[in-house]
């Protein structure tokens, strides 16, 4: 595991899985990495999880894991577990590539950018940058 700071937030850096020993509030922030936008072709890179403000943890897969059938058992226990809020932007796609690659259903999902679009009726833009710029 590597482990760097950015700011006040700890980065801890993981491959294949989460360890079990780390701390999961009943709210988490999600945020995958992939080769691509196309979930046919492309595979899946990395997923972040921000488990608190000063605690961030990046789970890495290298091109062999999905094809060795390794299985990343703490990750999918936080994600389908129904207590945890799992917070996404754009968690369609998001949630799609972890059902395709970690073979799980994520649960408990609140997406930032569908809240915008029910919320934010006077605009269009409903991306991260957008929201960023408008509200902090």
């Amino acid at each position: 595991m590597k482990t760097f700071n950015l700011a006040e937030c700890k980065i801890f850096i993981h491959d294949g899985d989460i360890p079990s020993s780390v701390e999961i509030s009943d709210e988490i922030s999600i945020d995958t990495e992939t080769t691509g936008l196309s979930l046919s072709r492309d595979r899946l890179c990395l997923v972040q999880l921000g488990v608190s403000p000063k605690e961030c943890h990046i789970v890495k897969f290298d091109e062999s894991y999905f094809k060795k059938k390794k299985v990343s058992k703490n990750l999918i226990k936080i994600l389908s577990d129904k207590k945890i809020i799992k917070i996404f932007h754009y968690a369609r796609f998001d949630v799609a590539m972890i059902k395709k690659f970690l073979g799980v259903n994520c649960n408990n999902i609140f997406c930032t950018k569908i809240a915008s679009k029910l919320v934010r009726t006077y605009t269009d833009k409903h991306g991260l940058k957008d929201l960023f710029k408008e509200l902090l």
